[in-house]
């Protein structure tokens, strides 16, 4: 009775920092762009160049966030200004419902933590609640990060193809960090391979049947990212920009 009173607890206190979060978000100017482009693509197909820069019209456009782009243009045709609270409500709702959702067993265990961890959502929410397509990212990777650890903890576990499939969407959603799948798949990979203990850090040697899962779900990642409508060289793409200075100063996430 008492553990439920706990999760009960927790509950409404997720929902109540989860509106605060919302509460908190701004419009950036980035922002416009993307509804801008959402609403040419509407009309006119894909965005393959620049057609709004002053200097630099009609070079190539990568448009790696093509499908969200449609997207908010879309509830912005339905919901007028309001859509804005709308999209900013769904991803921020999504981790918290996530990371309650998978941990409820946890929650009564562990109180301070479980309220350190809130703590940390709050200040994340202070800092990058802004109506732009990273936030579809942060819910993407909650779901990623469950998938990875469900098969971590049960050796069994199939959840994780499931993993390609949402590496489709967030290809087409956020491309730009659609290479983070299959780059933490190699991780707990290479993590499984060995067993060690430092401090608080520990990893287990995953079984045979375990490494073969997160190897070929990490392939079928890497495929996964190229089904979008600019093929292969999306999967490049995030590369490319850690190169770009500029991108790299002025990009938060």
């Amino acid at each position: 009775m008492k553990k439920n009173k706990y999760v009960i607890s927790f509950s409404i206190l997720i929902v109540c920092i989860s509106l605060f979060m919302v509460s908190l978000y701004h419009v950036e100017p980035d922002y416009f762009w993307h509804m801008k482009a959402g609403n040419y693509m509407i009309q006119h197909g894909l965005l393959k160049q620049d057609i709004f820069s002053w200097v630099v019209s009609g070079q190539p456009w990568m448009s790696h966030e093509w499908l969200f782009e449609i997207w908010i243009a879309f509830l912005k045709n339905i919901f007028g200004k309001f859509h804005v609270i709308l999209y900013t409500v769904f991803p921020i709702f999504g981790c918290a419902g996530v990371l309650f959702l998978t941990n409820v067993k946890g929650i009564s265990k562990n109180i301070p933590y479980t309220l350190i961890t809130l703590l940390f959502l709050i200040l994340i929410g202070v800092v990058f609640v802004q109506a732009r397509p990273h936030l579809l990212q942060f819910f993407f990777f909650t779901i990623m990060m469950y998938l990875l650890y469900d098969l971590y903890r049960n050796k069994d576990s199939k959840k994780i193809y499931f993993l390609p499939l949402l590496t489709i969407v967030w290809a087409n959603v956020h491309g730009g960090s659609s290479n983070l799948p299959y780059l933490f798949c190699l991780l707990f990979l290479l993590g499984g391979l060995f067993s060690f203990s430092f401090s608080k850090i520990e990893s287990k040697r995953l079984s045979k049947k375990q490494l073969q899962r997160y190897f070929i779900v990490m392939i079928l990642c890497m495929i996964s990212i190229c089904i979008n409508l600019h093929g292969w060289k999306l999967f490049l793409y995030p590369y490319q920009n850690i190169l770009d200075s500029r991108m790299i100063q002025n990009i938060t996430e």
